[in-house]
């Protein structure tokens, strides 16, 4: 498989709810600013990862960490 480089300008336009779509992650709850999912980086049963469709960041809450950009 062929491996496509980008850059970090590149990097920043991609949409983090599509990719958590292909990645089988889906919103357990979704807003019109906002999108919250169970955290695809531990196990929960109550979603805590917050995805901002504005910023297009994301913040996951029950580890405090967010995207570093």
């Amino acid at each position: 498989m062929k491996i496509k480089k980008i850059c970090c300008e590149q990097d920043r336009n991609l949409d983090i709810v599509h990719i958590l779509a292909k990645l089988g992650h889906y919103h357990s709850k979704t807003m019109v600013k906002e999108a919250w999912f169970l955290s695809p980086l531990r196990s929960e049963t109550q979603a805590s990862f917050h995805v901002s469709y504005h910023k297009n960041r994301w913040y996951d809450f029950g580890l405090e960490k967010e995207e570093i950009a």
